[in-house]
């Protein structure tokens, strides 16, 4: 399921929220088709996000 939740207040008073897949899947903005793990967008939020199947891949940690 999508979340959105407050991330942080910016210096200049600006609002912060953070839109993200609760599955640990990639998001999608519906409006340009651009696919993130997670969005931060100003306040009032002018985007809208749907989640897809496909499962955010964590980075392979270096063997030595």
């Amino acid at each position: 399921m999508i979340e959105t939740e407050y991330f942080k207040t910016r210096p200049d008073g600006v609002i912060l929220l953070r839109t993200y897949s609760d599955k640990g899947n990639y998001i999608v903005q519906d409006q340009t088709g651009a696919k993130y793990s997670e969005a931060i967008d100003v306040q009032p939020l002018k985007y809208s996000y749907t989640e897809t199947d496909e499962p955010i891949e964590e980075p392979e940690e270096a063997t030595e």
